[in-house]
């Protein structure tokens, strides 16, 4: 059963353009350098969310299953993730590893979203 890795970053304050580029690029290319990431979901904060805390920018990573994260921790396109994060990402990320056990799809209804269970890890 595939693992949602969801990292929440807060951005250093001085990072230009160019560092936030690179470091998108970085996240972008983890799936087809680790054979174990199947995909890749990222987009832009909504302005004005309430709940969003102060966190910047959310990456979810849907790994095969739960015994393959030691490697994807290990893999030398990760460590080349990591190292360009640190010149971007301000102290720790937030990380969570979900189980999706159910989604509702509720566009019929004429709402354009999904309603996912998790279980968190």
């Amino acid at each position: 059963m595939p693992i949602y890795h969801i990292v929440l970053v807060k951005f250093n304050k001085d990072s230009t353009a160019k560092q936030l580029q690179e470091w998108r690029d970085a996240a972008a290319a983890l799936p087809s350098k680790i054979p174990s990431v199947q995909k890749l979901i990222t987009g832009e904060k909504v302005p004005g969310n309430q709940f969003g805390g102060d966190w910047d920018d959310c990456l979810i990573y849907i790994v095969d299953n739960r015994s393959d994260l030691p490697g994807y921790a290990i893999h030398e396109a990760h460590q080349a993730y990591l190292k360009i994060a640190a010149t971007v990402v301000q102290g720790d990320a937030c990380i969570l590893l979900c189980r999706i056990l159910s989604v509702t799809d509720i566009s019929a209804a004429g709402k354009d979203r999904q309603i996912f269970d998790l279980e968190v890890q």
